[in-house]
């Protein structure tokens, strides 16, 4: 009892000073310093905007519904109206059941600004038709499908169109957002990463300012009233399916306020659910959709011919750990297509001797022996090259199995056709988060976003809980292909102990396959249980090589996560704002490919 208090203790000293030294600042104070449009920023981008070589068009679909009142709806059109670049359109519809001042509001308008269109549905029309009415009207090269809740900032559209400029390519285009309030109080920022199509299927991220190629809508015919409760979901879903990932571009500021962020309710959760199984149908993906607190979750079907995996597991003494860890592995996995390879480090320990002469007796453990100086990345390898399954699974032996489908679960996502690596989310004995994947740049080469949080307590954008693509895992729990491994070359010897997991993961991303965390298979990690701390100089020494070794490596990577965004922090856990932001407006106006995703 007394050590189970202390540790917690010790955690609970961890978290509270890692929160200090993030040295967070508030959304406020951050709008002030990094977030207001001064006179050199404007004039930059009416700049910008007049002298552009091509000035598309751009449609905004503005569906009035009869709960909206005329003085939000002034707002909206007012923030269209404002913008900087000047070559819009706006198409608005008009049915008997909308109030008599917006109808005359908007005539009026109309009157006065010829960008301003009217279309008027005939009575009894349903609302997708009346939708896909002004999408089959629209004459820009891109939509927008505007709420008349929210607000365009006035640089909105400029930065939209420099980025069509610079990414000819692109059919989708999406930005940052947040809130604000009646007193014009902004808050809850939404800083999104690149395109991540896992974090689409789990939620809509893509949020209120995407632009859609208007092609691409028309082609695929609009709205679809299957999904009447869901429409705009079910439209992102299946215009970016098709679509390689360089068609989907990320502008990494914050251009549009919602004033009224809606919560969807059980039919329009049910809605995206339907919508996200359609989805999988169509891309040939054996699945099943669920939603659990709003968070669409995709249960990936395990291959009807189940691969061999070989689990890897260096270890060194410790007997306490080997029954956590490969006993439970033994006992408790429910997947039966695997062989353990277990690395003994020069074990001398009498206690842990007898445990393994113990496990050898299971026909699915193999005992291979090595005694040099400790290289988790050597160790690996060797392992890997005396394996027979199809898949890899390195594991720490500070893990604990406490799900016993949780080798079912790593084959099912891992079998996916773009996907080279998987991760687990790993708890400490305490409950509290240890691994939620991996950010780049924070803390070091790299670091765990959310550690020791509550493993229940929110997180930002619910990323702790939503299977997503990441830059990297850790390797304390990795799933991955043997032939991958080793055209890679697997982990990287001259990293022996900290980051090979980071860099393995890179250059698997660097082969055009995906990371995915997958936090449907949490496990518990005892983390350094067996290695100790690197509380020596030969070990401070040595983790000041590796880090230096990651920097000189992945120089763009490491300051330039895709999985991330540069208006937040890369100080201790990340996912607070950045002060200041790594990227700003005039910087992306001149070089608007630096925040891309690093090649």
């Amino acid at each position: 009892m007394k050590n189970h208090f202390l540790k917690r203790l010790s955690l609970w000293n961890r978290a509270r000073l890692d929160k200090r030294r993030s040295a967070k600042i508030s959304y406020s104070r951050w709008i002030k310093a990094h977030d207001m449009l001064t006179p050199t920023i404007t004039q930059a981008l009416a700049s910008h905007a007049a002298n552009a070589l091509a000035k598309p068009l751009i449609s905004l679909v503005l569906e009035i519904r009869p709960s909206d009142r005329l003085g939000a709806l002034k707002g909206t059109v007012e923030s269209i109206r404002d913008q900087v670049y000047r070559h819009w359109e706006l198409l608005v519809s008009i049915t008997d059941s909308v109030h008599e001042s917006i109808v005359k509001y908007l005539q009026d308008l109309a009157g006065q600004d010829g960008r301003l269109k009217l279309v008027t549905a005939q009575a009894g029309t349903a609302r997708i038709d009346g939708i896909n009415l002004l999408v089959n009207k629209a004459s820009g090269s891109f939509i927008i499908f505007i709420d008349p809740d929210g607000l365009l900032r006035v640089h909105a559209l400029a930065l939209l169109a420099k980025a069509i400029e610079t990414h000819p390519q692109g059919r989708i285009f999406y930005s940052d957002e947040d809130d604000i309030d009646g007193r014009g109080q902004r808050k809850e920022p939404l800083f999104k990463p690149s395109w991540n199509a896992d974090l689409l299927r789990a939620k809509n991220y893509l949020g209120q300012l995407c632009a859609h190629e208007a092609r691409l809508v028309k082609e695929l015919g609009g709205l679809q009233s299957d999904f009447k409760d869901a429409p705009m979901y079910d439209l992102i879903l299946r215009c970016t399916e098709k679509l390689p990932a360089q068609d989907i571009v990320h502008i990494p500021f914050v251009l549009y306020h919602a004033r009224a962020r809606r919560v969807a309710n059980a039919q329009a959760q049910e809605a995206g659910r339907l919508a996200v199984q359609a989805h999988l149908r169509r891309m040939d993906i054996q699945g099943t959709v669920t939603v659990e607190s709003g968070i669409n979750r995709v249960d990936h079907a395990v291959p009807t011919q189940p691969p061999r995996v070989s689990i890897i597991i260096p270890s060194r003494d410790r007997p306490e750990l080997l029954t956590k860890c490969v006993a439970t592995v033994l006992n408790n996995t429910v997947y039966e297509h695997f062989e353990v390879l277990f690395i003994d480090n020069g074990t001398t320990n009498q206690e842990a001797l007898l445990i393994i002469q113990d496990l050898a007796r299971n026909p699915r453990f193999k005992l291979l022996v090595d005694g040099s100086p400790f290289n988790y990345s050597r160790l690996n390898n060797q392992g890997a090259a005396r394996a027979t399954g199809e898949l890899l699974c390195l594991l720490n032996n500070d893990v604990e199995i406490t799900d016993p489908h949780w080798l079912s679960k790593l084959v099912a996502v891992c079998a996916q056709k773009d996907v080279g690596i998987v991760g687990a989310r790993l708890l400490f004995p305490s409950g509290q988060l240890q691994h939620a994947g991996v950010i780049l740049g924070i803390g070091g080469p790299a670091g765990h976003p959310f550690s020791y949080k509550p493993g229940d307590a929110p997180t930002y954008m619910d990323r702790a809980r939503i299977m997503h693509e990441l830059s990297a895992v850790t390797g304390a729990c990795l799933l991955t292909a043997k032939t991958l491994f080793e055209q890679v070359g697997g982990l990287d010897e001259k990293l022996s102990v900290a980051f090979n997991d980071v860099d393995f993961c890179l250059k698997v991303r660097q082969m055009g396959k995906k990371v995915i965390y997958a936090p449907q298979v949490e496990l518990i990690h005892h983390e350094s249980a067996s290695r100790g701390k690197d509380n020596t100089l030969e070990k401070r020494t040595r983790f000041a090589a590796e880090i230096q070794y990651m920097h000189d490596k992945w120089p763009s990577w490491l300051h330039n996560d895709p999985a991330y965004n540069p208006n937040l922090t890369l100080k201790s856990d990340g996912f607070s704002l950045a002060d200041p932001p790594r990227i700003k407006v005039l910087d992306y106006l001149a070089k608007p490919h630096d925040h891309d995703q690093p090649q």
